[in-house]
């Protein structure tokens, strides 16, 4: 193992490097077979746009042109048409973050965050060291902060995505009490998803965006039934895939929507009572170890100190 600090230097710089080509190497082999084709059609339509598109260009600000060029980059490497790219995209989605360069974005961190921690590491331990941890402690430390860069916005992505799923879950029952009296009203499938994303963006902003995009999607979609499953293939919500679900179902035989939405209402809401019930009834098993760790002792040394006191006094006097 390297105790000198440019071997540890040498090491993680290779390491580095290691990781820059393979995530070249895996953005260049994501492409698809029918990449030339594409890529021809981008090509004529960007010469058919030709000097409107350059005046456009020019007039955007530094925010817009960074914009145009990730999502520019995003059609050429193909990112989100690999398998790996797309289950990437998908978390983005259900984690709230559905613009087009968001998985190159994504992705970028992903690379960049390992290398400016390590490099950071590497300048507070080697070049200019704020504490000495010792030659090998160091360099643990500098491959720690390492694996933690490669892993964090993976892990951070999926807790945002996990957090916005349970926003989604507890909001659904009162989505479902306005969706059943907007329907009760005679209005239809795509105003009352309008209507309740308007009235749930107070209460609940991640439910009121994701109907605000259904609703969008099904005034542009020829096929209405894909713009609900893709609310379920956002989401990835067991109890807003059966919502929808139940929407195709009304759609395609024309079943009543208002009686199959409260009864749908009322079984979220019981199976949110029990949910609450069956914690209610872990809690005492719960409070079992703080009791005897920290309650306890304090019981203990108030009954039984003045006594231990009175003893030891007793003694002494002896």
């Amino acid at each position: 193992m390297p105790t000198d600090p440019l071997d540890a230097i040498t090491l993680l710089s290779g390491i580095a490097a290691a990781l820059v080509a393979a995530t070249l190497l895996h953005l260049l082999g994501s492409r698809r077979p029918g990449g030339a084709r594409v890529r021809a059609a981008v090509r004529a339509a960007r010469d058919g746009r030709g000097r409107a598109g350059n005046t456009s260009a020019a007039r955007a600000g530094p925010g817009e042109r960074l914009r145009a060029a990730l999502s520019g980059l995003a059609s050429r490497v193909r990112v989100s048409r690999s398998s790996s790219g797309e289950q990437t995209r998908l978390l983005l989605a259900r984690a709230g973050w559905y613009a087009r360069e968001a998985p190159m974005v994504f992705l970028a961190i992903q690379v960049l965050l390992p290398l400016a921690s390590t490099t950071a590491a590497i300048l507070a331990l080697y070049v200019a060291p704020v504490v000495d941890l010792g030659s090998e402690f160091s360099l643990f430390t500098v491959i720690e902060v390492l694996v933690l860069g490669a892993y964090a916005p993976m892990f951070v992505l999926r807790r945002m995505a996990a957090g916005r799923q349970n926003r989604l879950r507890r909001a659904l029952p009162d989505t479902l009490d306005l969706m059943v009296i907007c329907a009760e009203a005679g209005i239809g499938l795509e105003a009352t998803l309008q209507r309740v994303a308007r009235e749930m963006a107070n209460t609940s902003a991640a439910m009121g965006q994701e109907l605000k995009i259904t609703a969008l999607e099904l005034g542009v979609l020829p096929d209405r039934r894909q713009a609900l499953e893709n609310l379920a293939l956002r989401t990835q919500v067991p109890s807003i895939t059966g919502v929808t679900a139940t929407l195709i179902q009304a759609e395609r035989y024309g079943t009543p929507l208002a009686q199959s939405l409260r009864v749908l209402a009322t079984e979220f809401r019981n199976d949110r009572m029990m949910v609450a019930e069956e914690r209610a009834a872990k809690l005492p098993a719960k409070l079992t170890v703080p009791l005897i760790v920290f309650i306890l002792p304090a019981l203990f040394i108030v009954l039984l100190g003045p006594a231990i006191v009175k003893a030891l006094a007793s003694i002494a006097t002896m």
